[in-house]
């Protein structure tokens, strides 16, 4: 006999008699046991832990062999087979710290040895899963993680039923008098039973319109993923009127956020600051806000502005949508916002490398103005925002408003989760305009000193920095070439030249023009000392470029001034990543480490004094290659970036 210890009172179990035969009295896991709210101030959420057990008790059956498809007992734990083939084996002290920490209470002791059974085998899962390069995560501390919350998906899937679950509307379920979960507030979740929502022990009408139900058959049925509303992939609007932007008011009326419930942190203003601010820039359809949206079989492919490319599931979609609380009177514009929040989810999953689930989940908490416009892929159009700016007429920018919220500004007015303020002393972010004219009128340029591709023969002692303080600009324009090839044209999405000079646009969609003036003016700042005098030449028009991008954003808060104060700001010194991003190339950029640098991926290191490419497990020293292994490098460390 196992005795699990809750607060100060003990509860004795027995699995023999659930693993043998069946409960012998008729059982309702509805009232049997429940999850208890959380206590003030603490960070404690089960309901979706129990909601799920109760939906595969009242589906399979309440035994932890019904839940499951093999339960053996071992001499110190359980052998467990899950209805997806996952084995994992479970010890009888891990199944006691789970009841222990679980505070289920209820009637019914055999009910509640299954609920902490199946809980534990959940808990043991996601702790096989955890590992990374740190070890395996204790079974303590992801139970402890789990017990603050988790989404109905995350639950069923880790219960190993991914191929049983359906996704269908509440009503289909309530007026069948099915069985269901539904995703609630906080990381959490009710069951959806005889027409009513079932949470904490007390009931109400179902408040979401889809639900998650499970289907027992020995070959499940195929999940059924709606999509009730189709966002708007390609705009409606005839070509000669495509991207005709809303007007402000349409934008402001047309959808917002609720405010979160007491107690739930919960928070998507930034979102949906950046989301109108995008579609009076660009167009209210995702195809006018993205470089480009094409449906697919399963969902959706998405190249966003700065070239950063995902693929949306429907599926994905619409757990953003059931998720968002978006709500207004126009039910497209809510729909177009459910997309590009989904796509947001995405990128920010791919690149943390986590679950979409736990993507959406951090999301729904808050973000940055400034990470949400990032994540959408406007770095190339971010520029920041002084408040004579933002009070400007026809000006609109968005601004921070308190911790992980925002608002979006409209000539001098803050619009946020229902109120109205005015901009004092606020600093914003404010997309940039297009370029007047025909920003692109004029014949292709030609850089002949290497064709489109084609890495630089010596990126060594072909160019190298001189005495200025550019190693930042000089380490990212070699790993671009490296990457990319030494001609412009394989770097930049597209390059124009007239007469009076050059117009460029950057992989992230920033465009801006140089002339030959400016470019001589770049030669000689840049002070580049190198044998091979196409490569110096190449070279000085990537260093041109990105002090025109420099002054164009402003950069060090000193940049506008002149060409000549943004040939300076490169001069002196910069942040690890600053020179990629102004390449265009933040989107193709990636964490890395010294050691991987040192194993032959081509990269970027940097510490507070100098900055250097990596290139075969080489590093570049004024021209000199080096081998990193064995160097100061390896055991100073720095920020290390690769190029994807």
């Amino acid at each position: 006999m196992s005795t699990f210890a809750t607060g100060s009172s003990a509860r004795s179990m027995s699995l023999a008699p659930l693993l043998s035969s069946h409960l012998e009295k008729q059982v309702t896991p509805l009232t049997a046991f429940d999850a208890p709210e959380r206590r003030f101030g603490e960070h404690f959420n089960a309901s979706s832990h129990s909601a799920v057990i109760k939906l595969m008790m009242l589906t399979f059956g309440a035994r932890p062999t019904d839940m499951f498809n093999d339960v053996r007992s071992t001499g110190e734990g359980y052998d467990v087979t899950m209805k997806d083939g996952i084995q994992l084996h479970l010890s009888r002290q891990e199944l006691q710290q789970a009841a222990a920490a679980s505070r289920f209470a209820g009637n019914d002791s055999d009910i509640l040895s299954s609920a902490y059974f199946a809980l534990a085998v959940f808990i043991k899962r996601k702790q096989l899963g955890s590992c990374n390069a740190a070890g395996l995560a204790g079974f303590e501390a992801v139970l402890t993680e789990s017990l603050q919350g988790e989404t109905t998906f995350n639950m069923l899937k880790g219960m190993g039923l991914s191929g049983h679950l359906q996704y269908v509307p509440t009503a289909t379920v309530v007026g069948e008098g099915g069985n269901g979960v539904a995703d609630s507030y906080d990381a959490g979740s009710s069951l959806i039973h005889a027409g009513k929502a079932h949470r904490f022990g007390r009931e109400s009408s179902p408040d979401r319109s889809y639900l998650y139900t499970l289907v027992n058959d020995s070959a499940p049925k195929p999940r059924i993923i709606p999509s009730p509303v189709t966002p708007v992939v390609v705009p409606e609007a005839d070509p000669p009127t495509k991207n005709v932007r809303p007007q402000a008011a349409e934008v402001l009326q047309g959808f917002t956020t609720s405010s979160r419930n007491f107690g739930e942190v919960f928070d998507l203003s930034s979102h949906a600051a950046v989301i109108k601010l995008m579609m009076l820039r660009f167009g209210r359809s995702p195809s006018d806000m993205f470089e480009k949206v094409e449906g697919t079989q399963s969902g959706y492919s998405v190249t966003m502005k700065d070239g950063f490319e995902l693929t949306l599931s429907r599926q994905e979609l619409q757990r953003a949508s059931e998720a968002s609380r978006f709500t207004g009177p126009d039910a497209q514009m809510i729909t177009d916002a459910h997309f590009m929040l989904a796509a947001f989810a995405k990128r920010k999953q791919i690149e943390r490398d986590v679950q979409f689930d736990s993507a959406l989940s951090g999301t729904l908490r808050g973000e940055t103005p400034y990470n949400v416009l990032r994540g959408m892929g406007l770095i190339g159009f971010l520029r920041v925002a002084p408040p004579g700016k933002l009070l400007e007429p026809h000006s609109v920018g968005v601004t921070n408003t308190f911790n992980f919220s925002g608002a979006l500004v409209v000539e001098g007015i803050k619009h946020g989760q229902g109120g109205k303020a005015a901009v004092v002393k606020d600093y914003g972010y404010q997309l940039a305009a297009d370029l007047p004219g025909e920003p692109h009128k004029g014949r292709p340029a030609q850089f002949s000193a290497a064709p489109v591709g084609v890495s630089p023969a010596d990126i060594w002692a072909g160019f190298y920095q001189g005495v200025e303080g550019n190693c930042v600009t000089v380490s990212a324009i070699k790993a671009a070439m490296m990457k990319y090839g030494q001609n412009p044209l394989g770097i930049y999405k597209r390059v124009t030249e007239t007469s009076e000079g050059f117009t460029i646009t950057m992989r992230d969609a920033c465009t801006v023009t140089l002339t030959h003036a400016e470019l001589e003016m770049a030669r000689a700042a840049a002070n580049f000392k190198g044998e091979d005098k196409g490569l110096v030449d190449d070279a000085v028009f990537l260093y041109a470029v990105s002090a025109k991008r420099a002054q164009r954003e402003n950069h060090e808060f000193k940049a506008g001034g002149s060409f000549g104060a943004a040939l300076q700001t490169l001069n002196d010194g910069e942040m690890p990543g600053d020179a990629l991003r102004r390449l265009g190339l933040y989107a193709f950029t990636r964490p890395s480490s010294v050691q991987e640098l040192a194993s032959g991926v081509p990269g970027t290191l940097a510490n507070f004094w100098h900055s250097v490419v990596v290139v075969e497990g080489a590093l570049d020293e004024y021209g000199a290659k080096r081998d990193l292994q064995g160097s100061e490098w390896m055991q100073k460390g720095g920020v290390a970036l690769k190029l994807i």
